[in-house]
């Protein structure tokens, strides 16, 4: 999950001492920031069976974590070169050192946990990106919006 084994000596010791490490993003994986009101549309709740079943529904199996109200699902590194959704994807580069603070591999906390705790593969940027653009598409108040495209005649 980190870059160097310095860092992962370093987020060892930060997730014994506080349960939450800062981690460079960008060397192994990229962040893709969800808020908690997209997911909970997509979920029809907030409850943790409810998340963790719609995250599984698009597909998206790799590890995902809750950090103060934000959901994160990482994702292979270079996926925020090409990101083209409404949520935001971070990544480190040249002229920016992005960090974020990951909850420890561990049982659930209170506010920082994992949904899907990281054990193999990246999380899908196109399963990641469909998540999304199904939270956009029941909209903040909870009811599809129309786009103009799929439209009936007559209906």
């Amino acid at each position: 999950m980190t870059g160097s084994p310095e860092e992962a000596h370093t987020a060892e010791n930060q997730w014994h001492t506080w349960g939450l490490a800062l981690v460079r993003v960008g060397p192994a994986w990229d962040a893709v920031k969800l808020p908690s009101s997209l997911v909970h549309r997509v979920a029809g709740g907030h409850d943790r069976e409810r998340v963790s079943a719609a995250f599984r529904r698009f597909g998206v199996t790799g590890p995902v974590f809750v950090e103060r109200g934000t959901y994160v699902a990482l994702v292979p590194p270079g996926t925020a070169a090409e990101w083209q959704a409404a949520a935001e994807c971070v990544t480190t580069t040249a002229r920016e050192m992005r960090y974020m603070g990951v909850p420890a591999p561990r049982p659930p906390g209170v506010s920082s946990h994992w949904v899907n705790p990281p054990a193999g593969a990246m999380c899908s940027a196109s399963a990641v990106r469909a998540l999304v653009e199904a939270g956009d598409a029941i909209g903040p108040h909870g009811a599809i919006q129309e786009t103009g495209d799929d439209e009936e005649a007559g209906s």
